[in-house]
């Protein structure tokens, strides 16, 4: 599942962006509104965003939920993985052993760029 963390939060993707500086809307909190984007703090209606290409791939860190906290699979340094995008982050984890079906218990956590 890929998404952003906000306060803590996972918010899965929604695979349409902001028309004003082209970055990623979320589900709108408010009932007026479809869309927020967190980025120029604006909210759209349902017409109001584009569809994000289905070209578009954004770069992931890899997290898992332990009940309480999402942990990052980290580098040597201490820092989280970041792969170019979620079809190169799934298959670190395959190289690393875990099985197709446990891939999918992991988070995929978008970056900005």
């Amino acid at each position: 599942m890929s998404g952003i963390l906000v306060n803590g939060k996972f918010l899965e993707s929604t695979d349409f962006i902001c028309k004003i500086c082209n970055a990623p809307v979320l589900e709108s909190s408010n009932i007026k509104y479809a869309w927020t984007c967190l980025s120029c703090k604006r909210e759209f209606g349902f017409n109001d965003v584009y569809e994000q290409s289905p070209y578009f791939h954004p770069s992931v860190c890899i997290a898992f939920f332990d009940g309480h906290n999402f942990n990052y699979v980290l580098d040597a340094g201490d820092e989280p993985l970041v792969f170019e995008n979620q079809f190169f982050a799934e298959c670190y984890l395959i190289s690393a052993g875990i099985s197709c079906e446990c891939v999918e218990d992991f988070y995929f956590i978008e970056q900005e760029k």
